[in-house]
C-alpha cells in the first residue's frame, strides 16, 4: 500500500472516530498469533473486535453479540469455515453479517460464493489491505470480491512491513503539524509586535536567547517541542 493510500486510510479511521458507531468484527481463526495481530490492527482502527478459535465458539458469540463483519478462517477444527459461513449468511439467527473468508489453501470462488461469503482474502495478506477491504466492501458490486495477497511472504513479515509504513506516515504527519503550529505561533508573535514598531523582532530575539540559555543549563529540556513556542510568546 502506497503512502497516499495510507494517508487516506488514516482519514477513514479519523472519520469513524467522530461520532459514528463502532463496527463489531468477529475474528474466527484457530491460530492465536494471527488472532492477536488482527485484534491489534482492527482495534487500533476504531473497530470493536471479538476473537474466537472455532466455529462453535463463534456461533455462541455471534448469537448474543451480532457482528457486522466476520473474518472467518476456512480450515477450522470441528466445523469448517465454509459450513459455518452458510449458517451465518442463511437465516436470521446471526443477523446475516458480511463474511470475509481467510484461507491459505486452495479455495474455489464458486464454493465461497455458494456459502454466502462476500470476499476472500488469501494468506498471507496485508492488514492495511484488510482494513481497506472492510471499509470499501459496502460500496463494491455484489459479486464475490477477491482481496490482494502477498505471495512468497510470511504473515509476520507482512505485518512488520506495514507497521514500518504506518510509523513513516505518522512521523511525516507529525512534522507537518509541528511546522504548521510553529508558523502560526510566529505569525501571532509578529502580529503582536506590529502594534509597536520600535520593538523590531524582539520576540524572536528573546526566544533565541532563552533556547541558548536552556541548552547551557539542561539540554534535555530542548526535547520538548512546546518549549520554543512558549519562549516565542
Amino acid at each position: 500500500m502506497s503512502t497516499p493510500q495510507l494517508q487516506r486510510q488514516f482519514g477513514n479511521a479519523a472519520a469513524r472516530g467522530t461520532g459514528s458507531p463502532r463496527r463489531r468484527i468477529l475474528v474466527v481463526d484457530d491460530d492465536p498469533s494471527l488472532r492477536l495481530l488482527l485484534r491489534t490492527t482492527l482495534a487500533a482502527d476504531e473497530f470493536e473486535v471479538e476473537e474466537v478459535g472455532s466455529a462453535e465458539e463463534a456461533g455462541e458469540a455471534a448469537r448474543f453479540r451480532r457482528p457486522s463483519v466476520v473474518l472467518l478462517d476456512v480450515t477450522l477444527p470441528g466445523m469448517d469455515g465454509l459450513a459455518f459461513c452458510r449458517r451465518l449468511t442463511q437465516g436470521a439467527t446471526y443477523g446475516q453479517p458480511t463474511v470475509i473468508l481467510l484461507t491459505g489453501a486452495n479455495l474455489r470462488d464458486a464454493e465461497a460464493r455458494a456459502a454466502g461469503a462476500r470476499a476472500i482474502l488469501r494468506k498471507p495478506f496485508s492488514p492495511l489491505d484488510l482494513i481497506t477491504l472492510i471499509d470499501e466492501l459496502d460500496d463494491l458490486p455484489a459479486e464475490l470480491v477477491i482481496g490482494r495477497t502477498e505471495p512468497d511472504a510470511e504473515q509476520l513479515l507482512v505485518y512488520a512491513r506495514d507497521l514500518g509504513r504506518i510509523v513513516e506516515v505518522e512521523r511525516r504527519q507529525r512534522r507537518l503539524l509541528q511546522h504548521a503550529y510553529r508558523q502560526t505561533v510566529v505569525a501571532l508573535a509578529e502580529a503582536l509586535e506590529a502594534k509597536d514598531p520600535h520593538t523590531g523582532r524582539h520576540a524572536q530575539r528573546v526566544q533565541q536567547y532563552a533556547l541558548t540559555l536552556t541548552e547551557a543549563v539542561d539540554p534535555s529540556l530542548l526535547d520538548d517541542p512546546g518549549l520554543e513556542y512558549g519562549f516565542l510568546l
